[in-house]
């Protein structure tokens, strides 16, 4: 079968489906918590000298594990989730990056922001090879993970595992805040630990706001997951 036949097949169930795909968007805005993100993606085109382009790929996740993506040419905000998102006034789960600010702030969305605390996480970890100090923000991190985990193993509900995060998590946030602190007063502002270090602090409202509700993930690794077979596709 030519690949022109099988290409035409394919776009024309996309357009058949499209009406389902705009009702379950429609649903993922209505989820009580909403987690986004993005990834890069090589597309096909004749009219480029190398054939290709950079497109994006946004993702939102709603409650129930609904999935829905979007393509978008560029990973402007504009064509992307300042659209998408447009007027979300729950949850919002997303990474630190500045693109998402319009829709905490009020000027396409008033979202209530929810961090990743597995990005927070992940920079520490990248200079635990270079720098013993992470190993401690490291522990107490593994520390509230452990809460999540004894509450998935106890399949506790919405309001018990809040219970447990509020009696649990908030000294360890604490010993985690004081250390930030210390280390930041004593940190060159351009090292990578200051770094590590900044992105933590200015997120730290964000990344607690887990503490208090537990339909709340700790982090955005269920969104990052969906996206997992367009960047094994990317590399291989």
């Amino acid at each position: 079968i030519p690949v022109s036949t099988l290409a035409d097949w394919v776009a024309g169930v996309a357009e058949r489906i499209l009406p389902l795909v705009d009702l379950l968007a429609a649903r993922v805005l209505r989820a009580v918590v909403v987690r986004t993100d993005a990834t890069g993606l090589q597309v096909l085109d004749p009219r480029s000298a190398s054939h290709t382009v950079s497109g994006t790929m946004w993702c939102m996740v709603g409650d129930d594990r609904d999935v829905v993506f979007r393509y978008t040419p560029t990973g402007d905000g504009a064509t992307g989730p300042w659209t998408f998102l447009a007027g979300r006034v729950g949850y919002l789960q997303a990474d630190a990056a500045s693109i998402f600010d319009r829709l905490f702030k009020g000027e396409v969305a008033s979202a209530i922001e929810v961090g990743c605390n597995a990005h927070a996480r992940r920079r520490l970890v990248a200079l635990l090879a270079t720098d013993c100090r992470a190993a401690y923000p490291i522990k107490l991190f593994a520390r509230i993970y452990r809460i999540e985990r004894l509450a998935d193993a106890q399949q506790l509900s919405v309001e018990d595992r809040t219970k447990l995060r509020e009696e649990r998590a908030p000294a360890l946030r604490e010993k985690l805040h004081r250390w930030l602190l210390a280390t930041r007063e004593h940190e060159p502002p351009g090292s990578d630990m200051a770094k590590a270090v900044g992105y933590i602090l200015n997120q730290w409202e964000a990344l607690g706001r887990f503490v208090h509700d537990g339909c709340l993930s700790l982090d955005n690794n269920l969104c990052e997951r969906q996206l997992r077979d367009i960047a094994i596709g990317r590399r291989n």
